[in-house]
């Protein structure tokens, strides 16, 4: 595979999550620890859907079946089979593949997808992950050979050089962060997404951020968020589950669930909406101005090109104790 060549990955993948806890001493599979916030099997499948892979057939133990799935991107393809008898599922899954794809990416074990940080320096180092003929995995299905076999004879192991990085033991998870963060701000960087310091910032694997936003120091990018372009996040500023409008500035405040206009600025040192997952999503309108120190729980509702202050906010608290007291007299 050559380094940087789109689309030399498929479009379908099948991901095995083997319960590896004896031989780690860990309380779940590598696949599943944690890497900056959120598990290596979230890192993988967002950097493969990123190369346009956007089928999954996901070999899993059942004890781990749900914790695996809510790895993938919403809009992927995932297809899941317990790891006793996945036989019959997984030849569905091959047969409905585009006639075009000869081959699948399958992957045996935990593994990084690290396309910017793919090295030619020194010999190969081979990961768990192969590229398989799918004709041939589909006969050994039907034959009942086995399947450890057909990947040896049918597949070609992938390396450093194409990207891929095996983890295999809990220190090496561990030490993932580091290189997950570089091949994520390496791809951003790239993409035209300017970053003061990538050191102290932190993006979540499932974020999309546009070319042309810029992630100042501290800036912090959580779960689904969406920052659009023009965008300026920080200093020292988290965004939490949002989508954030074009040319919005959100300076040293917190935002949540909160899908946020164009042109609007926030901050500094404002609080905004609940990071409670059950909470309502709130919404700020285009050229709003949230001023510095401004609270606001959800549920949000800003209107376009309003103006909040923390006053405002004291006046309407005021207000309403004041009618209330009316009330009962």
């Amino acid at each position: 595979m050559k380094k940087g060549v789109s689309g030399m990955l498929g479009s379908s993948a099948v991901i095995f999550v083997p319960d590896d806890t004896a031989k780690t001493g860990l309380a779940q599979p590598l696949l599943l620890v944690p890497a900056l916030g959120a598990p290596l099997l979230r890192w993988l499948a967002n950097s493969l859907c990123a190369e346009g892979v956007g089928r999954f057939f996901l070999v899993c133990h059942d004890r781990y079946i749900a914790q695996a799935r809510a790895c993938f991107p919403a809009e992927a393809e995932v297809v899941t089979g317990i790891e006793h008898d996945p036989s019959d599922l997984l030849h569905v899954f091959l047969s409905t593949a585009e006639d075009s794809e000869a081959e699948v990416t399958v992957v045996t074990g935990a593994a990084m997808y690290l396309p910017q940080l793919a090295s030619y320096a020194n010999a190969p180092r081979p990961s768990c992950v192969r590229r398989v003929s799918r004709e041939a995995m589909m006969a050994a299905l039907d034959e009942r050979f086995s399947f450890v076999q057909v990947l040896r004879e049918n597949g070609a192991v992938l390396s450093d050089c194409d990207g891929f990085y095996s983890v295999e033991t809990a220190a090496a998870a561990a030490e993932a962060a580091t290189l997950l963060r570089r091949n994520q701000a390496l791809a951003l960087l790239k993409a035209g997404v300017e970053i003061f310091d990538w050191n102290s910032c932190y993006i979540s694997p499932s974020a999309r951020i546009k070319p042309g936003a810029k992630l100042l120091p501290g800036a912090s990018i959580r779960g689904d968020s969406v920052i659009a372009e023009g965008a300026v996040i920080g200093p020292w500023s988290v965004i939490d589950t949002c989508t954030i409008g074009a040319d919005t500035r959100v300076n040293a405040s917190q935002v949540s669930r909160c899908a946020v206009g164009k042109n609007v600025q926030i901050g500094p040192y404002c609080a905004i909406g609940a990071a409670d997952s059950d909470a309502p999503q709130g919404s700020i309108g285009d050229d709003a101005v949230i001023s510095p120190n401004t609270t606001l729980s959800a549920p949000i509702c800003v209107e376009n090109g309003a103006k909040i202050t923390p006053e405002d906010l004291l006046l309407a608290q005021q207000n309403a104790k004041l009618n209330r007291a009316q009330k009962k007299k």
